[in-house]
């Protein structure tokens, strides 16, 4: 939430797990849809990125949980490496910037 005319953009407008790679990409993303947002006098930027933000965000917290628990790198290291498109999955999952 932010007041009519604050238009939070980078980390202000979503956090994601480092795990996922994508926090260069969400500041990106969340200053041009501002910036667009903004040109277009549409005053919803904020809850609209949040919504785009919502599920990636929650999937690479939830890897991040899964990848800190302990023994996970012995269940997940050779599971990865027999189904190395899981990465590739798990990679476009997270991501909200587009970039």
């Amino acid at each position: 939430r932010a007041p009519p005319g604050l238009y939070r953009i980078g980390d202000q407008a979503a956090v994601i797990a480092s795990i996922a790679g994508d926090g260069i990409a969400i500041a990106l993303a969340s200053g041009r849809a501002a910036a667009a947002a903004w040109m277009a006098g549409r005053p919803g930027f904020q809850a609209d990125f949040a919504r785009r933000a919502r599920r990636p965000v929650r999937i690479a917290s939830g890897l991040r949980l899964f990848a800190e628990r302990s023994g996970a790198a012995r269940l997940l290291l050779p599971m990865l490496g027999r189904f190395p498109a899981l990465i590739g999955t798990a990679m476009r999952m997270t991501r909200i910037g587009g970039y």
